[in-house]
């Protein structure tokens, strides 16, 4: 029975070891000269986490590049925090990921559908209003042993109403100036 145990251990251990871990992660965007204002993020290497807690001001787009050194094929643990603050009611939400990575699974708080892809994940099926926080956690596995860099391309999504008056504002503009 004892040899049953050790062994049992040994396999743990050898499954543990394969799993890999991140020595260090980092965040930024060097493109985006607001990144350190809008972006507070922090790595946990005990917990193998990154979170994140931004401001979303505009409409578009939003990248955050993560790259670091890990040993083995790890997972990385990710949240975010994003502050709505872009004037616009949110009725989705999309995380795009470029390089290698791919995602493992995602949940949120205010947008409780996730439509999910190796590179994709869209959150859905509810609205986050103005000034509120929608709060999201996702896995992304990184196979890679050594440095390793991927971008994270966020997007909030306005509701359907507000996307028509962006769209007839930005055509009475186009027709107005023709005159």
């Amino acid at each position: 029975m004892r040899k049953i145990g050790l062994l049992v251990a040994i396999l743990g251990v050898c499954a543990v070891a394969q799993a890999g871990v991140f020595l260090d992660v980092v965040c930024s965007n060097p493109n985006d000269p607001t990144f350190d204002a809008t972006h507070t993020w922090g790595f946990v290497p005990e917990q193998q986490l990154v979170w994140l807690q931004e401001q979303y001001l505009i409409v578009g787009p939003d990248s955050v590049y993560v790259s670091g050194v890990t040993e083995g094929d790890p997972d990385l643990t990710m949240t975010k925090a994003v502050t709505n603050s872009n004037g616009h009611v949110w009725t989705a939400y999309s995380l795009t990921l470029g390089g290698n990575a791919t995602f493992v699974s995602g949940s949120s708080d205010l947008l409780p559908i996730v439509s999910y892809s190796p590179t994709e994940l869209v959150f859905s099926g509810g609205t986050v209003d103005i000034g509120q926080t929608l709060n999201m956690s996702f896995v992304v596995n990184v196979p890679v042993i050594g440095n390793f860099q991927f971008c994270l391309t966020q997007l909030a999504i306005p509701e359907p109403a507000t996307m028509v008056l962006l769209g007839l504002g930005g055509l009475a503009t186009v027709l107005f100036r023709k005159k």
